[in-house]
């Protein structure tokens, strides 16, 4: 399993930096915006047939809000949908 990230320039409100990833061996990916909130994801699903089918969803998004505790260390990424 590969996975690329990246940066792409958001659809909705032009941010050069919105989070990009892509799965290589699913060709599955997604892009968050951390300006707009603005999100995009392609998920890939199998039945139980083995037939394969792609779903695209959007949400337009209200914002970003990023935090992380006083000492440091990781930060935590919410996109904001209403």
């Amino acid at each position: 399993m590969t996975i690329v990230t990246d940066y792409k320039q958001c659809r909705r409100c032009g941010f050069e930096r919105a989070d990009y990833e892509l799965n290589r061996s699913t060709s599955e990916e997604s892009v968050d915006c951390r300006m707009c909130g603005h999100s995009e994801a392609v998920e890939r699903a199998e039945d139980a047939d083995g037939k394969v089918t792609c779903k695209h969803t959007v949400t337009e998004g209200s914002g970003a809000l990023f935090y992380r505790a006083r000492d440091g260390g990781e930060f935590v990424a919410r996109y904001l949908s209403s």
